[in-house]
Parts: structure tokens; sequence; C-alpha cells
């Protein structure tokens, strides 16, 4: 039994190392980018401005960035309501539905705002943290 929680700790401690190098990674990568664009680089680390500054960036539409932060703040706090309700269950779905859409969408956007191609917007959607992280320091990223 102690082999079994050894090894769950041990994996627990692998993912939070891993949770944090990706989080890390992707502060740094906004806050470089977010420069590049005229914003304050420090916006990166606030929740929810992060997202907003990001949106605005990418669409310079503000009924979006709205849409988008209130998306992100609702599927947070539905997320964390336990509920038997079906109708509860599936506005929760719904929400979260939606803010995947917008999302893609934003970071589509956000990627080609920089002057990125399609293909590199499209694995921007999957592989964030590192298509970011490649855009900070590259040279050609306008």
């Amino acid at each position: 039994m102690e082999e079994v929680l050894a090894g769950m700790a041990a994996f627990l401690g692998i993912v939070l190392v891993i949770t944090l190098v990706v989080v890390v990674i992707t502060i740094i990568a906004n806050w470089k980018l977010f420069e590049k664009a005229g914003e304050p680089g420090w916006s990166a680390i606030i929740p929810f401005y992060n997202s907003y500054q990001m949106a605005k960036i990418g669409t310079g539409d503000e009924k979006l960035c709205w849409t988008f932060v209130g998306l992100s703040i609702a599927d947070t706090v539905l997320g964390n309501i336990k509920s038997d309700n079906g109708a509860f269950k599936a506005i929760a779905l719904l929400v979260s539905l939606a803010l995947l859409v917008i999302s893609c969408y934003v970071c589509y956007k956000y990627t080609q705002s920089f002057g990125q191609s399609t293909g590199m917007c499209i694995l921007a959607i999957f592989f964030a943290p590192i298509i970011y992280m490649i855009m900070a320091f590259s040279s050609s990223t306008e």
C-alpha cells in the first residue's frame, strides 16, 4: 500500500512540475507578445485581464472581449458548483462549449495578428504555450 501511495505522490509531483513549467512559459511568452503589441506586459499575469488583452489584440472587437471574459468567469463559477440538476448541467455544458469555440477563435486571431501563417495559427490552438514562445522570441513576429 505504501508503494502505491509513493507512486501516486511521485506522479502528482511530476504533473505539478510540468504544469508550473507550462504556466511560466505561457506568462513569459504572453508578456513579450503583449509588449510587441504595445500593451503592458504585466497584464499577462492578471487572471481574466490577460484573456481580455488577448482578445483585444487579436480581434479588436470590444464586445467579443467582454463576452470572452464573461464566459471565462461563468465557466469557472459554474464548474465549481456541485449540482445534480439536469438543467444546470446543460447550461454549464453550453457555457463551456461556447467558451471553447470563442477561445479557439481568439487564439487563432491572436496568432494571426502577429503576422503568422494559417498553419501556425491552427497549431497555436493545440500547442499555445510552445507557439507563443516561438512567436515571442522570433525576430520575424511583427
